[in-house]
């Protein structure tokens, strides 16, 4: 279960001169609020560096991740960093009051697990919530639907 944002210490973090990945502020957001049946749905993760200093972030420490939980019963369906490589890596400088966006082109539809990419099954239409991590800081959920 995602721990809560708020106690990696992003509130206040305006003021800081220096600057963490517990800093940062993490948003995902569904490219749609409904995918219609047969649309692949998109995703955005917004990091933005609320600090008076440069982030810079290693992505290869800190793993740029979209994870999807069923809203019903919070089981979690699926991760872009299950079955593929992450889409972002090495080190990113995110400027002091600025953010970068990231774009997930397409979730297939279907489960994964780590390390479990054979047989994923298509998963049910409904309800959902999209996290966004850089890390250990997770975006707060945004929910969307699957028709």
């Amino acid at each position: 279960k995602p721990s809560d944002p708020n106690a990696a210490g992003a509130e206040g973090a305006e003021g800081k001169d220096t600057c963490t990945v517990a800093d940062l502020q993490v948003t995902a957001t569904p490219g749609e609020p409904t995918f219609p049946a047969g649309q692949l749905p998109k995703f955005f993760a917004t990091i933005k560096n609320p600090t008076k200093a440069d982030c810079v972030v290693d992505f290869n420490t800190n793993q740029l991740k979209f994870e999807v939980f069923t809203m019903n019963n919070y089981e979690r369906v699926w991760a872009d960093t299950d079955c593929n490589a992450p889409e972002v890596t090495g080190d990113v400088t995110i400027p002091a009051g600025r953010s970068v966006n990231y774009e997930l082109e397409a979730w297939s539809r279907t489960t994964s697990a780590p390390g479990k990419c054979d047989n994923r099954q298509p998963v049910s239409p409904g309800n959902y919530l999209l996290y966004a991590h850089v890390g250990d800081n997770t975006s707060q959920p945004a929910t969307f639907n699957l028709g």
